[in-house]
């Protein structure tokens, strides 16, 4: 968060803690004087708690969705996505992503991390699984 984000954060906080401390101070008030709570004090002494934290809340969201939007997410680092790709591969994938998953890791093992043979032993492994995948034998002729 930069400092502007945190003035307005502050600002919520400010104005809706005010708002929230003079509701409780006049629910006091009541409670003392008449013996009773009163809803509508009650309410609005809610409200102004709840909508302070749905403002931060909002404020936040704002922050990372825009911060999305103007700078982009960062790429995944070549060792991410093989750990992602090996846990993937690991734990029982779909059918029908699991020959795409390990030409994808048998690629990065090959041109990202320079380890043809475990690429290779793969694919290999893949082709005696899944014999008619068009991906899998097409990455296994261009090893």
């Amino acid at each position: 968060m930069d400092t502007s984000d945190r003035r307005v954060v502050r600002l919520i906080r400010l104005f809706g803690g005010g708002a929230a401390t003079i509701g409780a101070y006049v629910l006091a008030e009541i409670l003392v004087r008449t013996g009773h709570l009163d809803a509508e004090t009650v309410a609005l002494t809610s409200m102004a708690i709840a909508l302070t934290a749905f403002a931060e809340d909002v404020q936040r969201g704002l922050n990372v969705g825009l911060r999305v939007l103007l700078e982009g997410t960062p790429a995944p680092t070549d060792a991410q996505e093989v750990e992602l790709l090996e846990h993937l591969l690991a734990h029982h994938p779909p059918p029908d992503k699991e020959p795409l998953w390990a030409v994808r890791l048998a690629e990065l093992y090959r041109v990202h991390l320079g380890q043809s043979g475990r690429a290779d032993a793969l694919l290999d492994r893949m082709l005696v699984k899944y014999p008619t995948s068009r991906e899998l034998q097409v990455a296994r002729r261009h090893s």
